[in-house]
């Protein structure tokens, strides 16, 4: 999963396998997309089918995301890597993203754990207080206007949680309005002015306010799955990449036509100090095994269910003929009682004929 060097053991030509997998892998970008959608989002109403559908995701996934980039692929289609940054104001990430689609709107959401003790932990600064992302929420800026979130940031450290910022340049207010999110939770808003647009080719910096001359604003903490997008994104799709997890979020984003600035960009960028990479493929192939076994056990339950409710159905309708028999009876019954009660009157009246008759002779 993670980024495997070609070693040519096993008879398998290294380079040859690698060619192979940059023509053959990628082009099945899409369908694994379309797979794990499926294995991690979708459900059927036939849960024996939506069972077998995750088997072939699985098989899918595990097939050419751990064992054909194994056979000599250097690339691989996802890399399960966090970016772990050090308490020193040199450890840092710096460029230049283009951000010309986002002139209107903007989200940068990720997974962030808090390592560090700096007064303004700042995990992302873009242009002069275009954009900025405190860690422990004390500062979220967006065109130079600030908020202060800490008296509800309640994450503890050495936890991972997930933030969002969304902004937005026109509302119903018709004024720009910036969420700040915490584990799908809004946490506060900030109104910016009308009509103030979000500048275009600053500098973007991850562990640092903006270089190694901002002293007490080290991040010192990890970043996981950071992107930026075009887009606003909203309420209910920030709750969905929280309840999806850290590493399901990576094998499918729903917002990927709106993804400007990738994760997987932004781990090849050059880094100033003593920045690594943390593996999570063993914490993340976890996972994902977890969330498919949860929902196979999800989808046995609907079968029981299933099964349950087509037996009572079945019970139903059997109650419904029985009562529809015992209507016919009971109609049957009352008719020969109406039949009955009619001889017992006539009856009734022979006896009165047959007096009278004896009377007038």
């Amino acid at each position: 999963v993670v980024s495997t060097q070609s070693t040519g053991s096993s008879g398998i030509n290294a380079e040859y396998g690698k060619q192979w997998y940059q023509r053959r892998v990628r082009g099945f970008r899409p369908c694994t997309v379309w797979f794990c959608d499926l294995l991690l989002g979708i459900q059927y109403s036939d849960s024996a089918r939506s069972q077998w559908i995750m088997f072939v995701s699985l098989s899918f996934v595990t097939l050419f995301v751990i064992i054909v980039p194994s056979c000599g692929a250097s690339e691989t289609l996802i890399r399960f890597t966090a970016l772990q940054f050090t308490q020193e104001p040199t450890s840092f990430i710096q460029f230049r993203p283009d951000f010309s689609r986002s002139k209107h709107a903007i989200s940068v959401c990720g997974w962030i754990k808090s390592l560090g003790s700096s007064g303004y932990p700042t995990v992302l600064h873009y242009g002069h207080h275009e954009l900025t992302l405190l860690d422990n929420g004390r500062w979220t800026c967006i065109l130079g206007s600030c908020t202060h979130m800490n008296r509800k940031f309640s994450v503890s450290k050495g936890t991972w949680y997930h933030a969002c910022v969304v902004w937005s340049s026109s509302s119903s207010s018709q004024y720009g309005i910036l969420n700040y999110y915490v584990n799908g939770e809004l946490l506060g808003t900030l109104p910016t002015r009308s009509g103030r647009l979000l500048k275009t080719g600053g500098e973007l910096t991850l562990g640092n306010w903006g270089g190694d001359n901002y002293i007490n604003h080290e991040f010192g903490g990890q970043i996981f799955y950071l992107n930026v997008y075009a887009k606003a994104i909203s309420a209910g799709e920030v709750r969905r990449m929280v309840t999806n997890g850290m590493c399901a979020n990576m094998i499918v984003d729903a917002n990927e036509d709106a993804r400007i600035l990738k994760w997987e960009e932004i781990l090849e960028q050059s880094r100033n100090g003593a920045v690594t990479d943390v593996d999570l493929t063993e914490s993340c192939l976890s996972s994902l095994l977890s969330q498919v076994i949860r929902k196979l056990n999800a989808g046995a339950k609907v079968k029981e269910l299933e099964t349950k409710v087509k037996a009572a159905e079945n019970k139903l309708s059997e109650t419904a003929d029985e009562l529809t028999e015992t209507r016919q009876k009971l109609e049957d019954v009352t008719e020969d009682l109406s039949r009955k009660n009619g001889e017992l009157n006539e009856c009734r009246r022979r006896p009165e004929s047959l007096y009278t008759t004896v009377t007038k002779d």
